[in-house]
């Protein structure tokens, strides 16, 4: 089975929470969850898009918080848990299902709410001068449904989605450069990438070459070639292209290269290629295609900028444990 929705994880922890080991450590909590929903090593070390912690922790994390702040769960001892008597009284009276929704509610009756969301709402609807604006506005916001994922998670998700529309954004601008602005490019990315210091050759004499790369500014140790093709998606790059490029390192005397593109390479330089690279003889050519290209330029700041920086804080429980 696969890891279950967020939801799923209140009730067991309740009921882990209630048994006669209580109070339980996080780590505990975690174990003895992972052990009633029977999951495999693969789906234990499964994580959340960001990469920081594994799916079932982060929702272990959360379920934990939740729980806390609508009054179901206590710390008698730092960092253990264990049932409330509200807990206690809300697990009997709900044999069934637990939702997100019922949980919020707790909170809210007892003013344990951190919905920042919501406030952050009501603070930006009490600008908005027309009262009528106002009221539509906060009903539309309550019948938005709350997310089946963790705030962890809601925020990868909104991540990665950025980076998604951002990099076709990329690809786009990419196909609108004139051969020689892509030339300039590309180098510049290979610079940023650590591939050393780069020169762009020129049409007048680069033979298939468009740029290269050394790791001294004097030339003297090995040189890393670069043929740059802005095609359109109409237009991969076939086995043709990438032989007459492998042809031209002869005469720059190295064995290293880089092929990249705005568009793609056909199938026929795919299927020769393992990891991204593809070997003739001695050489090796490193393929990078215009999806590949766009992430490459994200991860290495070029031709992006950072619009909005968000710091995500998590408690330092060292710090209270020795203060």
């Amino acid at each position: 089975m696969a890891v279950p929705p967020f939801e799923d994880f209140y009730r067991p922890v309740l009921e882990i929470t209630a048994g006669p080991e209580a109070p339980l450590t996080r780590k505990e909590v975690t174990v003895s969850v992972t052990e009633r929903f029977s999951l495999t090593e693969a789906e234990q070390r499964e994580t959340i898009p960001s990469g920081i912690k594994t799916r079932v922790r982060d929702r272990v994390d959360w379920a934990l918080t939740d729980l806390k702040q609508a009054g179901l769960l206590g710390t008698p001892r730092h960092n253990q848990w264990q049932i409330t008597s509200q807990g206690e009284v809300f697990l009997n009276d709900h044999p069934g299902e637990i939702t997100r929704a019922e949980v919020r509610d707790l909170s809210k009756k007892l003013d344990l709410d951190s919905d920042a969301v919501l406030s952050g709402i009501d603070g930006l609807v009490e600008l908005i001068p027309d009262d009528q604006i106002a009221q539509g506005y906060r009903q539309h916001i309550a019948t938005v449904p709350i997310p089946s994922v963790t705030p962890d998670e809601l925020i990868a998700q909104s991540h990665r989605q950025l980076q998604v529309t951002l990099s076709r954004e990329i690809q786009d601008a990419l196909k609108g450069l004139e051969p020689a602005a892509f030339e300039r490019l590309v180098v510049k990315l290979l610079e940023e990438m650590g591939y050393g210091y780069g020169i762009v050759t020129g049409r007048s004499h680069d033979g298939g070459i468009d740029g290269i790369l050394t790791k001294d500014r004097l030339g003297l140790l090995e040189k890393v070639c670069v043929q740059a093709k802005r095609y359109n998606d109409g237009h991969p790059v076939g086995m043709r292209d990438i032989t007459q490029f492998v042809g031209s390192l002869d005469d720059q005397h190295t064995n290293q290269g880089v092929f990249i593109t705005a568009s793609s390479f056909a199938s026929t330089v795919t299927k020769d290629s393992k990891s991204g690279i593809i070997t003739m003889g001695s050489k090796s050519i490193h393929l990078i295609d215009g999806r590949k290209l766009a992430e490459l330029m994200i991860r290495h700041g070029v031709g992006v900028v950072t619009e909005i920086t968000y710091a995500v804080k998590k408690l330092d429980a060292n710090y209270f444990a020795e203060v």
